[in-house]
C-alpha cells in the first residue's frame, strides 16, 4: 500500500496542533495524539503501544518540538533575491507578533503565492525524505507543480 504524498503534507501542516501524529501503515491511516484529550495514563498506554510496534505498523511523524514553522520561513528568506526585501522581511520576522508582520510583508511585495509556493514545495520534500527515510512507498504528488 502507498501512502499519499498529498495526504502526508496535509499532516505535517496539522504537526504544530498535536503531541504526536503517527501513520499506522497497516490501517493506511493516521492516529492524532495528545495530551489534551486525554488522561496521562491514556497517554502513555497509548504511546507504549505504538512504541512496540513502531517500524512495523506504527511511524511518527516529526512533532512539534521538532518541525516548527519558523524553519521554512527562514529558509524562504535567504532565498529571496531583491536584498532590500530580505531584509525588511528578516525584520518583519522578529518579535513580537512576527507571523503577522512577516504575512503582511509578504503582501506589501506581493509575494504570498511564491512563499506558499516555498512552503508547499518545502513540505512535499519533507514528505518524501519521511517515507524514504522509514521506507514507505508513496503516490506521486497527483499535479506536479513544482521542481
Amino acid at each position: 500500500m502507498k501512502i499519499k504524498l498529498s495526504e502526508l503534507v496535509d499532516m505535517f501542516d496539522e504537526i504544530p496542533y498535536f503531541e504526536h501524529i503517527v501513520y499506522d501503515k497497516k490501517e493506511d491511516s493516521f492516529i492524532f495524539i495528545d495530551l489534551n484529550m486525554m488522561t496521562m495514563s491514556e497517554y502513555e498506554e497509548v504511546i507504549d503501544e505504538i512504541e512496540q510496534n513502531e517500524g512495523g505498523r506504527y511511524y511518527f511523524l516529526p512533532n512539534k518540538y521538532i518541525f516548527h514553522d519558523s524553519e521554512i520561513i527562514e529558509e524562504y528568506i535567504d532565498e529571496v533575491d531583491n536584498e532590500m526585501i530580505q531584509e525588511e522581511l528578516e525584520e518583519s520576522f522578529f518579535g513580537k507578533e512576527k507571523y503577522r508582520r512577516f504575512k503582511d510583508t509578504l503582501k506589501k511585495y506581493r509575494l504570498e503565492n511564491d512563499y506558499y509556493n516555498y512552503r508547499e514545495k518545502y513540505l512535499r520534500n519533507m514528505a518524501i525524505e519521511w517515507c524514504e527515510k522509514n521506507k514507505i512507498e508513496y503516490e506521486k504528488w497527483k499535479a506536479e507543480t513544482f521542481s
